[in-house]
């Protein structure tokens, strides 16, 4: 299943905004909708998927999911969080 752009705009917002994340987490086809516009139903099986809302990888709970995938994003999020350097902190 390839994603659509608009999925991955989704993940992409998920990584530069904490608080769209937060919001998605807990109503991922909602808040996407209101990115990007109506979802077609493969992309809300997809949105739902990266939300920890499907079959999860074998082992884990929701909550570890969305615990290491919120970490994954934050590791974007502090890479991106200075796009022209020199950054205030000198890095």
């Amino acid at each position: 299943m390839a994603f659509s752009k608009d999925v991955l705009t989704v993940v992409g917002m998920c990584c530069v905004s904490k608080k769209f994340r937060n919001d998605f987490y807990n109503n991922p086809t909602g808040n996407a909708e209101a990115l990007v516009g109506r979802l077609r139903e493969d992309e809300v099986m997809q949105v739902e998927r990266i939300a920890g809302k499907a079959i999860l990888p074998p082992g884990l709970t929701r909550q570890d999911y969305v615990k290491r995938l919120d970490d994954a994003f934050e590791k974007v999020f502090i890479a991106c969080e200075c796009p022209m350097p020199p950054c205030p902190d000198g890095n």
